[in-house]
């Protein structure tokens, strides 16, 4: 039941970032040279996909602290697994730092480690 409500957040959250992309980009001057419009393209799809990742990261490390105060141990350690998963993957495209991935992966580890002590 919760991987089906986080893909329907993700594909929520996916969809309206990507239908709506361009009027967060509106604020922006249009660049006139060719290679400053690439840059552009460029950089707001890279800024889409970022925001996906972060959002993921953001969702999963919620959940987490949700199944920890519910004491379910069980999923906890999944979706913790999930997570550390999620996090090397963003370190992986220089989305969080690996000092901040490892220090939320151990803040959520120790909350489940906790649980069973």
């Amino acid at each position: 039941m919760v991987l089906i409500i986080l893909s329907i957040c993700l594909i929520v959250n996916k969809l309206d970032y990507l239908l709506n992309y361009h009027y967060y980009r509106s604020t922006i001057a249009m660049p006139n040279k060719t290679s400053a419009k690439k840059a552009l393209r460029q950089s707001t799809k890279r800024e889409v996909a970022n925001k996906i990742i972060k959002t993921n990261l953001k969702w999963l490390f919620k959940q987490g602290q949700i199944l920890i105060k519910q004491g379910n141990k069980t999923e906890a350690s999944q979706i913790a697994i999930k997570f550390q998963k999620a996090a090397d993957k963003a370190v992986k495209h220089n989305v969080l730092s690996k000092n901040a991935a490892n220090r939320k992966k151990g803040n959520l580890m120790n909350a489940v480690n906790k649980l069973s002590a």
